[in-house]
């Protein structure tokens, strides 16, 4: 596959990550943050899935007990700055085709 369709085709999620992001819903729902923390860290392989590492800033701050703002400020400055270079991206690809 070329670069070009490797990056218009969409992430697949395979039933294990499925089921990993379930069960850490399942666990932040139970304010069990130490178990869907091990949930989430099981899918660091989605190094570019900006719902993962959303997700997991969000669960660190809350286990945290909203003590870590200023880590918490910094991943999510991360996470915002991706998506904004993602679309960046995508603006210039348009743009210039």
């Amino acid at each position: 596959m070329s670069d070009k369709e490797q990056e218009k085709a969409p992430e697949i999620v395979t039933d294990q990550e499925r089921d990993l992001a379930q069960n850490a819903l399942a666990e932040f729902k139970k304010n069990n943050y130490v178990a869907c923390l091990q949930n989430i860290s099981k899918l660091d392989s989605r190094t570019n899935d900006l719902k993962v590492i959303h997700n997991k800033a969000v669960v660190e701050y809350y286990k945290s007990d909203f003590k870590k703002t200023e880590q918490f400020q910094k991943n999510l400055t991360a996470v915002c700055n991706q998506v904004i270079y993602i679309n960046l991206k995508s603006t210039l690809k348009f743009n210039f085709i």
